[in-house]
């Protein structure tokens, strides 16, 4: 898919666009500055150029005018030395809004073990069970010597429109009782559809039932109607988890009801579901994928359900 972007300068930018309302802000930025001597190599950070108004960050920098290509790139179009992003941490510019996906991004495929690494230093172990041709159980804290009741785990159906989530047994405790809880669909469930376009929230009503993992008894608190939202907020290529440097060739950024959640395709392989969390900005995620293993034993087992 090609992306285009604009091509200039501070001073000339900030001079033409000087009052102009900012339409320009989600568009990749190529600038030229030519602020650094140029002895055949990248200049270090501190001396990177002015960004123009209206962005933020800068996707690639033109550093020089002599016809030496760095940061990996081939071909005409430039006329110089060029690296980016800047500042050096800043993330690939997403796709603009309108282009679509499938969500099959959201099914990791069997026998590939995650360790999501949050960011209070504690690991999460996450693997798909695979119940049949629509349905898994994503496991979440199972496995490792615990006892299997202690499993935690969340159902998804794939089909039928999209994406729809069935059980999760992996809610905190009921704050008013303390209980060990569980929540259900009894109506709707759905959660994502087939595809989603870059920027559009899509919304679904729904009923949500919690549980006593106890005695399957109904606790009010939480129940009741709900709508799920999904947004498919941007795809980046190429990123690199900044807390542990774990890089995939595609992260897809969701936000879910409110939460941010990841997932991931990496060599051609859908890892599916890679962390989150409650934060949305500056790509600080409350977990990040850490490590990916093909060839651990993933326990041939359902979590407990609990109830039904």
């Amino acid at each position: 898919m090609a992306t285009t972007g604009i091509y200039t300068a501070y001073y000339i930018w900030n001079a033409i666009t000087d009052g102009a309302d900012n339409w320009w802000a989600d568009e990749p930025l190529i600038v030229a500055a030519y602020n650094t001597a140029n002895d055949g190599n990248v200049p270090t950070w501190p001396d990177g150029p002015f960004v123009p108004n209206g962005w933020t960050h800068i996707n690639i920098w033109q550093y020089s005018s002599r016809c030496q290509v760095q940061y990996g790139w081939t071909g005409d179009g430039l006329d110089g030395d060029i690296v980016g992003p800047y500042p050096p941490d800043s993330s690939p510019t997403p796709p603009p809004t309108g282009e679509t996906y499938d969500t099959s991004f959201m099914r990791a495929e069997p026998g590939i073990w995650r360790v999501i690494r949050r960011t209070d230093g504690s690991g999460q172990d996450v693997w798909e069970y695979r119940i049949d041709s629509q349905n898994d159980a994503r496991v979440k804290n199972g496995g490792a010597g615990k006892p299997l009741n202690e499993w935690e785990a969340e159902w998804y159906r794939y089909g039928n429109g999209g994406v729809w989530r069935v059980l999760d047994t992996s809610p905190a405790n009921d704050p008013v009782t303390g209980e060990k809880r569980l929540y259900m669909f009894t109506e709707g469930g759905q959660i994502a559809p087939n595809e989603a376009v870059v920027g559009v929230t899509y919304s679904y009503p729904n009923y949500v039932q919690f549980k006593s993992k106890e005695n399957c008894a109904d606790l009010p608190t939480d129940s009741g109607p709900s709508t799920s939202t999904f947004l498919l907020k941007e795809v980046k290529q190429n990123y690199t988890f900044p807390s542990t440097g774990f890089t995939v060739d595609w992260l897809y950024v969701t936000v879910q009801t409110g939460e941010t959640q990841l997932y991931a395709i990496h060599q051609g392989r859908v890892y599916g579901w890679v962390g989150g969390g409650a934060s949305q900005d500056n790509n600080v995620w409350g977990g990040e994928l850490s490590e990916v293993y093909f060839d651990r034993q993933i326990p041939d087992q359902e979590p407990p359900r609990f109830c039904g």
